[in-house]
Order: structure tokens, then sequence, then C-alpha cells
């Protein structure tokens, strides 16, 4: 008996193996070799994807399937940092400004380039506001004279007490451990199996299965919404920060709302938290760009978002693009008096 279930264990395993290379030989694009990766520089402490290499990423579900390009200082953008100059444009922030989901010219970042007729650099990665700080210095030590800067703050998880604790860098909000570990496990295999890729992708395409696999837990919809709710100590520390960075920079703040505004059970918190993070931007002389209001505007913000991803698509950007260009053309509001 034991005989029996070895040779169906070993033979099992041997065609787990057969398909998973079969399935990487036959489409290339689900190989997670190929796919989209970050490291953190052991010098700077910045993270970066690797130099001059040109990855995917895509998205399971079918929401994205992009080519990711990076240069020789392992940032996503065509232009070299090193050619920065005092005059030209520097935009910093996390996974949505770096164009998680869309093709690289389909950024707010190169959108607005084309509307404003000015270079913009793009030096974003999957950071927060302490990796913002290493992003500049990085990026000055490359050769680059920065001063004029949009840093966008993504609501979700930028705004914290850096003070008390370090955030640590994500790729996405991931959903907190359970006790048998299932985000782990989906984790793991999303980051090393093709078959698994291949599978979830087919079953996504199927509603009666992908409706079962949300009710077991197995999928995630947009309404689950982690994050966006700061507390004040979380909010005066951010807020806190990026004074900081406009006392060295001449600073245009983007704020990029949560999509816990519109879904999931937590609206009229994450509106007030929104509301207090952008009033005391305001009270430092730190008038932002606020998303929030600009995509209400339109009657169905949640159209900006990915279907079965958090982060903006392309007619997000065009939209940030569209507000931050009527801002650099009319400049700054004059700060409000107390």
């Amino acid at each position: 008996m034991l005989s029996r279930i070895a040779v169906v264990l070993v033979a099992s395993a041997f065609a787990l193996i057969v398909s998973e290379y079969s399935v990487r030989l036959a489409v290339p694009k689900y190989d997670p070799a190929g796919h989209i990766s970050f490291f953190t520089d052991p010098e700077t402490r910045v993270l970066l994807g690797r130099p001059n290499t040109k990855t995917r990423q895509i998205k399971n579900s079918g929401d994205y399937d992009v080519e990711v390009a990076f240069n020789r200082h392992g940032l996503r953008d065509r232009r070299d940092i090193a050619d920065g100059k005092m005059q030209d444009l520097y935009v910093l922030g996390d996974s949505f400004p770096f164009g998680w989901g869309v093709e690289e010219a389909e950024r707010f970042s190169n959108v607005l380039e084309k509307m404003i007729g000015r270079r913009v650099f793009n030096i974003s990665t999957t950071a927060n506001v302490d990796g913002y700080e290493r992003l500049l210095s990085y990026s000055d030590r490359q050769g680059a004279k920065i001063r004029d800067v949009i840093l966008a703050v993504n609501m979700i998880d930028d705004v914290q007490n850096y003070e008390m604790v370090a955030k640590p860098v994500p790729q996405d909000v991931p959903a907190p451990q359970t006790a048998v570990s299932l985000q782990a496990v989906k984790e793991f295999l999303i980051k090393n199996s093709a078959l698994y890729f291949l599978a979830t992708a087919a079953v996504g395409s199927i509603d009666v299965l992908r409706t079962a696999l949300v009710r077991l837990g197995f999928v995630k919809t947009l309404n689950v919404v982690r994050g966006g709710l700061p507390n004040r100590d979380a909010i005066r520390s951010t807020v806190g920060r990026i004074a900081a960075l406009s006392k060295k920079y001449n600073l245009t703040v983007l704020i990029i709302p949560s999509r816990g505004l519109w879904v999931g059970g937590h609206r009229k918190a994450a509106a007030e938290a929104h509301e207090k993070f952008a009033d005391e931007l305001r009270r430092r002389g730190l008038n932002p760009v606020d998303m929030r209001p600009v995509m209400e505007a339109t009657g169905s913000p949640m159209q900006f978002h990915f279907l079965n991803d958090g982060h903006w698509r392309r007619q997000g950007h065009a939209l940030a693009a569209a507000e931050l260009a009527r801002r650099l053309k009319s400049g700054p509001p004059r700060p409000e008096m107390n």
C-alpha cells in the first residue's frame, strides 16, 4: 500500500513539474522569472528595479499585462536621471506614479510632460516617505539637479507615524496572514509558478468559479480595503516629513485618495482621515492637488481603478495629469492664513 502511494505521489509530482515547464515554454509571459521584481540597494537602501532589464507586470485576473523596463539606474524611465536639470520636473511616489499596471507612456508623469512642454523625470518606486527622501538623494548622487518636485502621497499606506514604525515596502496592500497562511501560499505561487498563473487566469474568466473563490476568501475584491485610516499622530508625522522636504525643494503634493472613500465598510472614517490630512497640509502652507474632488466630480470615481486591482488605470493617470497641468500653469494658490 505504501509503495503504491509513493508511486502516485512521485508520478503526480513529475506531472506537475512537466506541466509547470510546459506552461513556461508555451506561454512565456506567465513565467515568474520574467516578472517584475525589486531589490534594496545595500549602499543607499533605495528600492530599485534590476538595472538595464525588461520585465513583465501581469495580473492573473487579466487587468493588465505590460512591459516594465528599468534603465541603468534601476528606475522606470526612458530618460536618464543623470541628465536632469534644474528646470526639469521630477515626479516622486510609490506604485501609483510608478505606473503599476499601465504602460510607461500612460503614466501621469509622461502625459503631463506632453501637456506642459517640459521635461519630466519619474523617480518613483514602491516605497514610502522614508524611501522618497532616499530616492531624491539617490537621484542627486547620479547627477540630477533637482528643484521642482511633484510628490504623490498615497492615502492607503503612505500616511503613518514615521517616528514610531518603519513601514515595510509594499507592491500593493497585502492581506494579513491567516491561521493557515493562505496569503503566504498564494504569494509564493504567484512568484514561482507559471502553472498557478495560468490556472488562476482561467478560473478568473469563469464567473461562477470566481464567485465561489471570492466567497471562500481565495480572491479579494476591491471592496476589501486595508489602510487609509491614519490617526492624528500619523497625519502630523507625515505632514511634518513632507514639510521638511518642502524646505529643500519646490514641492507640489498630489493626494492619491483611498478607494475606501467609495467602497468597503469604513467610508466615513476614510473621508474624515482624508480631510484631516488635506487640512493639515493646507495649514502648513502645502496646498495640495487633491484628486478626491476631481474624481468624485465625474460621478464614478471607481472607474479610474482597475476592476481587480486598486491602482489607477490609464484614465486615472490622464485625469491626474490634467489636474496637475492646471495647477502648474496657474501656479499654487496663496496659503490660507490662520
